[in-house]
């Protein structure tokens, strides 16, 4: 400034201000406003794959209960034809072991009636031979 003039407007200023608004609106129509765009479709993405990856893992709890489920009615219908299988095998063993004990019997009371045969066999037999020899001890015992 020079001494008792008038001050010198500067239009400096001005020019700084304008060439603000300049460069924002340049900016936002150029950077912000695609740059607001770009972060929304990725946040759109994200949510999008989110919620995929939700439903995914609901997916996989509900196979994974499906598969259990499966799981156990296959070990049940395991078991109940495991439990068949015990139960007809121990109906035949005690078939066959009812059939072994009755042929042991017949074959026990045919040598029952073979030995009674040979029982009578031998008693007739002997009978006379006993006879002969209870005379010989009763006339020994009466003559002595």
């Amino acid at each position: 400034m020079k001494k008792g003039g008038l001050p010198v407007f500067d239009y400096s200023f001005f020019i700084m201000v304008a060439i603000f608004w300049a460069v924002y609106f340049l900016a936002k129509r150029n950077l912000f406003v695609p740059l607001a765009a770009v972060m929304e479709r990725r946040r759109n993405f994200i949510a999008e794959r989110s919620e995929k990856l939700a439903q995914a893992e609901r997916n996989l709890q509900e196979a994974r209960r499906t598969f259990d489920l499966r799981i156990k009615e296959v070990r049940e219908e395991e078991r109940a034809q495991v439990e068949d299988l015990q139960r007809r095998l121990s109906a035949e063993r005690d078939r066959s072991i009812a059939a072994l004990k009755a042929d042991l019997q017949k074959e026990l009371e045919t040598h029952r009636a073979a030995m009674a045969a040979e029982t009578e066999k031998i008693r007739a037999a002997l009978e006379p031979e006993a006879r002969r020899m209870a005379m010989d001890v009763v006339s020994k015992v009466l003559t002595s």
